[in-house]
């Protein structure tokens, strides 16, 4: 059978291209979670909230995806110690985007959404696989080609999918609206994602033994985040990356539609163009890799 291994030298770029397909419909399955800012203002008009509730992604990303991070150095299973995180994530994800269109009021909403972020932090493990697999030497071309992949799936996604998110589809035996498609087709990929890296993809163990000296406990997974004096640069930088971004968060689509009147095909052609322009970057990305 064709599997994908990691810790190899060099790899076939067939894996890599495989690798950016499966990539790319785990993207699909965060851009489907691009409407939780409209459904939930179908519940609730305040935008304070709705913010609020969609920053718990910030909590996340200090209380499971970085404890995730370093369990996943320290563990072993017969199933790897990367994808044990990123299949149970991907399980549960496409499960919430197939209930999400299904709720009825406000807080069994918000739970949904609680867990989508939760669950989607869970997964922060692919991209440490992804560099098990592709060596260095290769990871430029295996980025512009996923860069490549990255613009298409937005021009696609924000001009077809985001954009007809308020149209509804009747027939004599269904209604179907432009809502449910868009998450049930982010589970759809949630789903692709699951078989095909349990049939594609495979950790050999590591060839060095994992350092369990600072303990498996929530304590130590944040202590020793700082021990290592060498890595602090590199936390700075990371951290001077973060405070030099601008952006408003879930509250710039309701900007966008509520206040400057667009439609959210409107935004999608918008994204469509700048899809086209980072198309064009990617491919001088690639030529030069």
């Amino acid at each position: 059978m064709f599997v994908i291994e990691t810790q190899h030298r060099k790899v076939p770029w067939r894996w890599i291209i495989l690798l950016n397909i499966i990539g790319q419909a785990r993207i699909l399955v965060l851009f489907a979670s691009g409407g939780l800012v409209f459904t939930m203002k179908k519940f609730v008009d305040s935008p304070m909230l709705i913010n609020s509730v969609s920053s718990f992604d910030i909590v996340f990303n200090l209380l499971i995806s970085a404890p995730c991070l370093y369990y996943s150095d320290r563990i072993w299973t017969k199933y790897g110690r990367r994808l044990p995180f990123i299949l149970v994530s991907m399980l549960v994800l496409s499960c919430v985007l197939i209930f999400l269109p299904l709720m009825t009021s406000a807080v069994p909403l918000f739970v949904m959404v609680i867990l989508w972020l939760a669950f989607w932090d869970l997964g922060a493990t692919f991209d440490i696989l992804v560099m098990e697999i592709v060596p260095p030497e290769q990871r430029g071309r295996s980025a512009a080609i996923g860069a490549w992949m990255f613009n298409g799936l937005i021009m696609i996604s924000a001009i077809i999918i985001g954009g007809r998110f308020d149209d509804v589809i009747t027939r004599e035996t269904f209604t179907l609206n432009g809502e449910t498609f868009s998450y049930w087709f982010g589970a759809m990929c949630g789903i692709f994602c699951i078989f095909a890296m349990m049939l594609f993809i495979k950790e050999r163990p590591p060839t060095i033994p994992a350092n369990t000296s600072g303990g498996l406990s929530l304590k130590a997974s944040f202590s020793n985040l700082f021990v290592d004096r060498s890595l602090w640069p590199v936390y700075f930088l990371a951290f001077s990356t973060v405070l030099m971004s601008v952006g408003l968060g879930a509250i710039d689509p309701l900007l966008m539609t509520t206040q400057w009147g667009y439609s959210k095909q409107d935004m999608g052609t918008n994204m469509f163009v700048g899809g086209m322009i980072s198309d064009a970057r990617s491919g001088s990305a690639l030529e030069w890799a």
